[in-house]
């Protein structure tokens, strides 16, 4: 199939004539602040002190709202006031009054907040982590004592990091909540369920190299066990 459409217009072409022949209320400018109708947005650089598009300098009510797209009565404001049921009147109700607001100055999002127990969360999982590929390492080159030790070291790291994150989140049930849902966009939610699962692999790791010690504990003879 090709990129062809024999009945009728694209549907792009379709969408432009249905708003071209849409009809706009009066007052209401429909322009988009950067670009061209139907096309991509333009890429721009921010620079410091450049006027910015549709940005007024006084304060003003809202005149209309995307929510309705054919109400005429939010076009604008009358003689007298805000007109009953428009986007101006509904701002003042809001507001409870015709009082201006007073303007919020301040960074969007606020910063985060790292108490001490973020750094040490953060340092023993290192070390955990760390410990636990010099542990791979050690099993590949056959230095199985080495390998035993690496895996102790990974255990007793990753032991603090629960208790340091429920501590840095305030309440134990946050932890359990994080843990009821599985939410793949939520790195605290796949953070607890990789720290879970990584303690757990850890600790059975540490629990099969005693288990297969004692095993050869008990093969060895009574002579060379009680020198063991």
């Amino acid at each position: 199939m090709s990129g062809h459409h024999p009945k009728g217009p694209p549907p792009e072409e379709v969408i432009r004539r249905r708003e071209a022949a849409r009809e706009q209320p009066e007052g209401r400018d429909m322009e988009p602040a950067v670009g061209r109708r139907g096309q991509p947005g333009e890429w721009k650089r921010g620079e410091e002190g450049a006027p910015v598009a549709l940005h007024h300098d006084d304060w003003r009510e809202a005149k209309w709202s995307f929510l309705y797209d054919k109400e005429t009565s939010y076009s604008g404001d009358g003689e007298g006031g805000p007109a009953n049921g428009s986007v101006a009147a509904a701002a003042q109700r809001m507001r409870g009054g015709e009082d201006v607001p007073v303007a919020v100055q301040g960074p969007v999002i606020n910063a985060a907040v790292w108490t001490w127990q973020v750094p040490l969360y953060f340092w023993f999982g290192g070390m955990a982590t760390g410990s636990s590929f010099v542990a791979l390492a050690c099993d590949l080159v056959g230095d199985h004592r080495s390998a035993r030790i690496a895996r102790m070291v990974t255990l007793g790291a990753i032991v603090p990091g629960s208790p340091l994150l429920v501590m840095d989140l305030g309440r134990p049930e946050r932890f359990l909540h994080m843990l009821r849902i599985f939410k793949t966009r939520s790195p605290m939610s796949m953070g607890a369920w990789c720290l879970s699962a990584f303690s757990t692999v850890a600790g059975g790791a540490v629990a099969a190299d005693a288990a297969s010690q004692r095993a050869v504990v008990r093969r060895l003879p009574r002579r060379a066990r009680r020198a063991a």
